[in-house]
């Protein structure tokens, strides 16, 4: 097998990510698939990036040399990859896919059983620990599990595909298709307000969401009885809780969305037809429709550099100095709560930097304690 040096950062908190040709080559790749296949049942997808389709075969080649039994999807979504990990039981997979990355990155997502991800920490382990495998009886078939998908999709949804367009509706998925967004008029609808939306519509009775959500939220779950669990950032952690509470559904602030019906994994074609649906039934707007959420005023996630992570202890001590009168939390980063606005600072899982969202009861106090808690970061980190 054709060795290859890469750079150990390419092993990011939740996945592989790098600069192909620049931080990894075929041969690192080609390794990978044959040590993380390892002789057993796989599925292998990837995106339309330029180097996908070479990066996919050197991660076929790999694990077909491991004796493994693998499955090609070819090009497909990452919610479609997970799809057809369950589908046809298989013990594991490899998405290649930079997710939202520019065009020069390209990646691996790793899974397990159940489509269940593997973190990057555990990635390095398992690369580093085994060996290379050379065995007999590696073989590989194709399948195109599109079709059994949106079948999924419509037997949860009873919304029948295709949709049609939707008035002043713009869709936008990111680049791996495992995150949407939605726009109407050209405003932007806040990702809890999709989430609380589905919430109130498709009647879930336990949740998990991301602790960065709007205020409103928990308040919106109180009122209607649904019981609500707070997640860290990430969709390791989003989808762990997600299986030891039992939820049947869950969000995150970047867009991810995850259902129960879905092996507790993403289905944005499934959010769509919810929408859709919601939409319809009531003639509403989609801006109306949510008009009841917005009941606070809060800022898009601001990025800080982070020149050294070893100040962070000291940034949240000054932090808890500073508003030593308000609610301290500590489930993901530093959470600070008033009763008339709040603030979460953390360190970023994949890049060097903090990462700020502050929410207020007006847009004055909004800016002015946006402003105040920049400046004491900038100053610290």
């Amino acid at each position: 097998m054709n060795m290859a040096n890469f750079k150990a950062e390419i092993f990011k908190a939740y996945d592989i990510r790098g600069i192909y040709e620049e931080d990894f080559g075929v041969g690192f790749v080609q390794e990978l698939g044959n040590k993380i296949a390892s002789g057993r049942k796989v599925v292998i997808g990837r995106d339309n990036r330029a180097s996908s389709p070479v990066l996919e075969q050197a991660v076929i080649a790999g694990a077909i040399e491991s004796g493994a039994e693998v499955i090609s999807i070819g090009e497909c979504s990452t919610p479609l990859f997970y799809f057809a990990v369950n589908q046809v039981g298989a013990e594991g997979g490899i998405m290649v896919t930079a997710s939202h990355n520019q065009p020069e990155y390209n990646g691996f997502k790793v899974v397990g059983e159940r489509a269940e991800l593997a973190d990057g920490p555990t990635l390095k382990t398992q690369f580093e620990s085994r060996e290379v495998s050379v065995k007999s009886g590696g073989v590989v078939t194709t399948l195109d599990p599109l079709l059994d998908y949106i079948d999924r999709v419509e037997e949860v949804s009873q919304v029948n595909f295709p949709i049609p367009p939707l008035d002043d509706i713009k869709i936008v998925f990111d680049n791996d298709h495992d995150r949407i967004s939605f726009e109407e008029n050209k405003q932007a609808i806040a990702p809890e307000f999709i989430f609380l939306l589905l919430v109130e519509k498709c009647g879930f009775k336990k949740v998990v969401y991301d602790l960065r959500f709007s205020r409103v939220v928990a308040e919106k779950l109180a009122k209607w009885g649904v019981e609500g669990v707070k997640s860290k950032v990430g969709r390791t952690n989003v989808y762990e809780l997600m299986r030891k509470t039992e939820a049947d559904f869950g969000g995150e602030l970047s867009g991810h969305y995850y259902f129960k019906s879905f092996n507790n994994l993403e289905a944005p074609e499934l959010v769509l037809a919810d929408v859709a649906k919601a939409m319809n039934t009531s003639g509403q707007t989609l801006q109306a429709l949510t008009a009841s959420y917005k009941k606070y005023f809060k800022s898009e996630e601001v990025s800080i550099e982070l020149v050294d992570q070893d100040v962070l202890p000291e940034i949240f001590q000054k932090l808890k100095e500073k508003y030593s009168d308000g609610e301290i939390e500590e489930l993901d980063g530093l959470t600070i709560n008033y009763p008339d606005w709040w603030f979460n600072v953390r360190a970023s899982n994949t890049e060097p930097e903090l990462r700020l969202v502050v929410e207020a009861e007006t847009q004055e106090l909004l800016n002015s304690k946006l402003a105040e808690v920049q400046e004491i970061l900038r100053a610290a980190s």
